[in-house]
């Protein structure tokens, strides 16, 4: 077994920068991580066990009865951290970690404390288009009460987005629409080597190629949704409806919005 000296583990723990690619259904997220994975200095996984172990140890940590919880809070931000290092120890000294998981988007904040350098790509699309995507591919309509409420399958990336781009951690944040990413993948591309702080890669955009679809729009009858704000129980009809990236103007993320709508 290659045991690396403690000098050398410290300097690979330092060194080596975690960021996270997470959003919504149906926004893209698995073209950009196609992408990304021809750059051969980017360690990208996507179905990786580094958020499950992660989520795990944050559990027993908040239990009180867990013999983690004995541990002092450094010690226990260090068992967190620890995790992302187990996952992907065989990396190169100057790899950058590019994880995939949808499930970090509900860490953003945890993650933002104990890995300083990390940083978090958002992929969006109109919950509109996602709407009508999931009614074309389920054959069925979906009620948008349940698809917009807190826990479901487009309020629940919607509640998360609105913490990050609200928090304390917002300028760690970059959020791509999928429209935008089809309509100028060079420049989006540009943005994220820029903002991961890693030097440009020429992409083959080939894999793009055909996979831009045209908006499509729900059926006029059952199209009401309950607002994001639940201190109002006012409902929506979801053609009105304004995604939450639209409407933090002061938010100090870097967005990447698509040209229209």
């Amino acid at each position: 077994m290659n045991l690396l000296s403690r000098e050398k583990t410290l300097k690979v723990m330092s060194v080596t920068r975690f960021h996270f690619v997470a959003g919504m259904p149906m926004a893209g997220t698995e073209h950009l991580l196609s992408l990304l994975r021809q750059n051969s200095s980017l360690v990208v996984d996507e179905e990786g066990p580094a958020e499950g172990i992660f989520s795990e140890l944050a559990g027993h940590i908040a239990d009180g009865g867990s013999t983690l919880n004995k541990l002092e809070p450094d010690c226990q931000a260090a068992l967190l951290r620890a995790a992302f290092d187990a996952v992907h120890h065989n990396r190169s000294m100057d790899s950058i970690v590019i994880d995939g998981n949808a499930n970090w988007m509900k860490h953003t904040a945890r993650v933002a404390e104990l890995l300083p350098l990390s940083r978090f790509i958002f992929m969006v699309r109109d919950p509109v288009a996602i709407a009508a995507d999931l009614a074309e591919e389920t054959g069925r309509m979906h009620a948008p009460n349940k698809l917009m409420a807190d826990n479901g399958i487009i309020g629940a990336p919607l509640c998360h987005i609105q913490a990050a781009l609200n928090g304390p951690d917002a300028e760690r944040i970059l959020l791509i629409d999928k429209e935008r990413l089809f309509q100028d993948p060079v420049r989006v591309l540009e943005v994220l080597y820029r903002f991961m702080r890693a030097p440009s890669f020429e992409h083959d955009l080939r894999v793009l190629e055909g996979l831009v679809s045209t908006p499509k729009l729900l059926p006029q009858v059952g199209r009401r949704v309950v607002s994001m704000k639940q201190t109002s129980k006012k409902r929506r009809d979801v053609s009105a409806y304004v995604p939450v990236w639209r409407r933090t103007p002061r938010t100090e993320a870097t967005l990447l919005l698509a040209e229209s709508g």
